[in-house]
């Protein structure tokens, strides 16, 4: 027969992602169009210099915003189990609160 504390044991059951990308093929092509910006900056070229520039960092932008994203998307579900776990255990702490605001004005 059950106690009450074992039907409170927390039970958890999950899956851990397997993330497949093709980071190591991009990361190739990346680095051969990288070449490209490896420029000695003068003033002749200056303009073009600017513009490559922001060709970078419109391409860094737009990668570590697709990482934040999927980042995000990934780890919903350890933000909702940890946002679940913390509203049990706040309202295990206000009863403990209540409970001990009780003992004290006792004594």
């Amino acid at each position: 027969m059950g106690t009450e504390e074992d039907s409170l044991k927390l039970e958890v059951s999950a899956k851990l992602p397997i993330i497949t990308t093709n980071l190591k093929k991009i990361e190739e092509i990346l680095d051969k169009n990288l070449v490209k910006y490896n420029v000695v900056v003068t003033e002749e070229n200056l303009a073009s210099s600017k513009a490559k520039a922001t060709e970078l960092n419109k391409l860094s932008t737009n990668i570590d915003d697709y990482r934040k994203s999927k980042s995000k998307e990934l780890s919903a579900p350890i933000t909702k189990f940890q946002s679940e776990c913390k509203t049990l255990y706040n309202k295990c702490e206000n009863a403990k609160k209540a409970l001990k605001t009780q003992i004290k004005s006792i004594r």
